[in-house]
């Protein structure tokens, strides 16, 4: 009996020692590897994978002086986004910018009183109206900043005079060279921008990684299009498009970063700049000259911003950095995990190579999908992983049960839930990379339409006459795989893809910049804010549906002159 009895405290001592062993004994060592972690260089001083330095090497490849956009880029922008000069200084030598002025850079009017009113703006102290007017011939007053602020975003959507805003033309006159930059920015092949974080912290964890003057691109591809519009306003096509060509290549630059924000924000900007082009097509005082190096030029930009590139690296990156520090404490740990998360697994015995392996099988797959060119075929890819995603919530409480006595199991559901913290968006990114593919080639088309008409006197009565020696091909509608729509209508015409909700909705685009945009397209026509609110376009259930992508040609003219 006593043996007995010895035997069965042996054995749970045996047992408890094991059970304590798995649950707080050490962990694998990390194993370097495609599977584990993706790539094997360059290291850190514990030997583990940079993934800091690794994007900044991927980002800087080929790049010198001579041939960086950026360069021009920081010379017209300056410290960017509250930026500390010393750090100014570091990012300037980093890309070869050694001689760089400190009082020369662009500073774009915000919704900022002190700031408009440096600029000229007048700011009424009656706030009764939440907009601006003008009285005969005086300039603007705006009766609250934010009306001076939907001023400037009206003067990068559609032409306008000296005459229309004295102050905003004396600001686009005091930047021209800053401006000129820009444009030259936009002609560079490359754009090698290095975080602050990878030139003073290259061990600091990568979620907090600095995204390298990420909202001054946006304020430059804003000043670009404020120039290019009063430009196309006081006759100047050639300089309108300049400007506007450089918005886009500055959009391709800035999504050609390593990660979904860069792709996203580069797709932005090239959004604003389809508003001019737009407005040049339907100006009569196009050539067919120019209208040709518009073709040309939007040939050369890239049908889509690759996606799937920034899963497959900074994305992935992302997730494998955040994991390794987490299940090893590498470089300091990581602090960007809920704390609930921490406590329950940080100090649990893990296994790193199988969490890395599980990590890369969802994100080879996300990559794998987003690399699907049929647009239906790939969202149905991305609707299974979604699917599966969501079915590693099944049966949760017994994975957690499990975690407990099984190394395997805990660090599967420690890595499920680093998952659910991680994996992006990826249908809306590629919605989005869909979009600008379409607003791209029904630019093109919209470019072949008026070459035709400049030739022969009208616009075509379909798309097919420009097969012949105008377009190359007529693109078919991405979203739909059926024909683009096209009819005339009067003078000019309707040019129009289904959108994203994959239903034809008679050329209707119920949203153009904000709820207060002067103009919109409801069936095909364009109607001011007030013959809106008369249509049957106001029931609620039309704003989700009605996002047709369209081109609506001739173009409304606003009205700087009257009360909006």
């Amino acid at each position: 009996m006593k043996k007995k009895l010895l035997y069965t405290g042996i054995f749970l001592l045996l047992a408890l020692g094991w059970f304590l062993y798995q649950l707080f004994g050490p962990n694998a060592k990390v194993r370097l590897g495609r599977t584990t972690t993706y790539i094997s260089e360059p290291l850190a001083a514990d030997g583990l994978p940079n993934y800091v330095l690794a994007l900044d090497q991927m980002q800087r490849e080929g790049v010198i002086p001579e041939n960086n956009g950026a360069v021009p880029f920081l010379r017209a922008m300056g410290p960017c986004e509250n930026m500390k000069l010393a750090d100014f200084a570091l990012l300037c030598d980093a890309v070869g910018l050694n001689d760089v002025k400190l009082d020369t850079f662009l500073s774009m009017p915000r919704e900022d009183g002190q700031l408009m009113e440096s600029i000229g703006f007048r700011l009424s102290k009656d706030k009764a109206s939440k907009h601006w007017d003008r009285e005969s011939d005086d300039e603007p007053i705006f009766h609250t900043e934010s009306a001076a602020y939907e001023f400037l975003d009206l003067t990068r959507a559609y032409p306008w005079a000296e005459t229309d805003s004295p102050p905003l033309a004396n600001w686009v006159a005091d930047h021209q060279q800053q401006l000129d930059w820009l444009v030259e920015a936009g002609k560079q092949p490359e754009f090698y921008l290095p975080s602050i974080s990878a030139l003073t912290n290259p061990e600091e964890e990568l979620i907090y990684l600095l995204l390298p003057c990420v909202q001054a691109s946006r304020e430059a591809g804003r000043a670009l299009m404020t120039r290019a519009q009063l430009r196309l306003g006081e006759g100047d096509l050639e300089g309108a498009w300049g400007d506007t060509f450089a918005c886009l290549r500055l959009g391709e630059h800035v999504g050609n970063g390593p990660t979904i924000i860069h792709k996203l924000v580069g797709i932005a900007l090239q959004g604003i700049a389809y508003r001019a082009h737009d407005h040049l097509l339907s100006h009569e005082g196009l050539t067919e000259a120019l209208a040709q190096q518009i073709s040309q030029d939007l040939s050369a930009l890239k049908p889509r911003v690759d996606m799937a590139k920034a899963i497959n690296t900074g994305e992935r990156f992302f997730c494998l950095d955040t994991t390794l520090r987490f299940c090893t404490g590498r470089l300091g740990g990581t602090d960007s995990i809920g704390d609930g998360v921490e406590q329950v697994a940080a100090k649990a015995a893990l296994n790193p190579n199988l969490m890395l392996e599980i990590c890369n099988h969802w994100y080879d797959r996300l990559v794998e999908a987003a690399r699907i060119e049929d647009y239906q075929q790939r969202q149905t890819a991305l609707d299974q992983i979604n699917n599966d995603l969501r079915g590693l919530q099944v049966g949760k409480p017994k994975k957690i049960l499990g975690a407990i006595f099984s190394t395997s199991q805990r660090s599967r559901t420690v890595t499920e839930i680093l998952l659910s913290l991680f994996l992006p968006a990826v249908s809306a990114a590629t919605h989005a990379e869909d979009r600008s593919q379409m607003q791209l080639e029904l630019a093109q088309v919209a470019t072949a339409l008026a070459i035709y008409k400049l030739q022969y006197g009208e616009y075509p009565k379909t798309l097919e006459p420009l097969t012949a020696d105008i377009l190359e091909k007529v693109p078919a509608d991405l979203f739909a795989a059926a024909p683009l729509n096209y009819r005339r209508v009067g003078e000019g015409y309707l040019l129009y893809s289904v959108g994203k909700n994959e239903t034809d909705d008679n050329g209707t685009n119920t949203y153009f910049y904000n709820d207060d945009a002067p103009f919109r397209v409801y069936k095909g026509e364009w109607l001011d804010s007030e013959q809106w609110l008369q249509t049957e376009a106001d029931p609620p259930e039309l704003y989700d549906e009605g996002d047709d992508l369209i081109i609506r040609l001739p173009m409304p003219k606003m009205q700087w002159h009257k009360a909006q």
